[in-house]
C-alpha cells in the first residue's frame, strides 16, 4: 500500500464515466484523481487511485525510449486509467523479459507514455507526463544489470533487481 506524505494531487476530469468505488483510493477524505498527458497537449489522460506499483527500469529499451540513464514506469490497474488509445501510434516490441511490450505515443510530438506488458494486467504510464510529480517515488529499480556504469546504486532501502 502507498503512503503519499505531502503530495499534490491535481484534479481531472475523466472523458468516461468511471464511478466504481473500486477503482479509487481514498486519501484521507478525498478520492486521489492525477492527469497528464504528451507534450503537445493532444492526448490527455486521468488516473483514479493510487497506482500498483511504481518502479525504474534500467533495461536498454527504456534507456533508448527515454534518452537517459532509465525511466520511471507507475502501473495501474487498466479501469484506473482513463485514456482514448485509438488516435495514438503503437510500437510493440520483444521486451528483455521475452514478453511483448507494447508502446503508445502521439504521433504531433513524439511522446510515448502508456504501454502494456504481455503476461500482467496492469497498463504503465511514464512518470514525466503526470502533471505533477512530486508524489512519485520509486518502489524498485529494475534491470540493474543494464544501468549504466556512472550511476550510483540506489540507496533508501529500494529494492533492486
Amino acid at each position: 500500500m502507498f503512503h503519499y506524505q505531502s503530495a499534490t494531487f491535481v484534479p481531472c476530469y475523466p472523458i468516461k464515466t468511471m464511478n466504481s468505488r473500486e477503482n479509487t483510493a481514498n486519501f484521507g477524505n478525498s478520492v486521489i484523481s492525477v492527469g497528464g498527458g504528451c507534450s503537445c497537449g493532444k492526448h490527455r489522460f486521468c488516473c483514479l487511485g493510487l497506482p500498483q506499483t511504481v518502479f525504474a527500469c534500467h533495461c536498454r529499451e527504456c534507456q533508448k525510449m527515454s534518452g537517459s540513464a532509465f525511466l520511471v514506469w507507475l502501473e495501474f490497474r487498466q479501469e484506473q486509467v482513463d485514456l482514448d488509445l485509438s488516435r495514438m501510434k503503437q510500437y510493440s516490441r520483444k521486451g528483455e523479459s521475452g514478453n511483448r511490450v507494447n508502446l503508445y505515443f502521439c504521433i504531433d510530438c513524439g511522446n510515448s507514455f502508456y504501454g502494456t506488458i504481455e503476461g500482467r494486467p496492469g497498463v504503465f504510464l511514464t512518470s514525466g507526463t503526470f502533471e505533477t510529480t512530486d508524489w512519485i517515488k520509486p518502489m524498485a529499480h529494475l534491470w540493474t544489470d543494464s544501468a549504466q556504469h556512472w550511476l550510483k546504486s540506489p540507496d533508501g532501502g529500494l529494492n533492486v533487481f
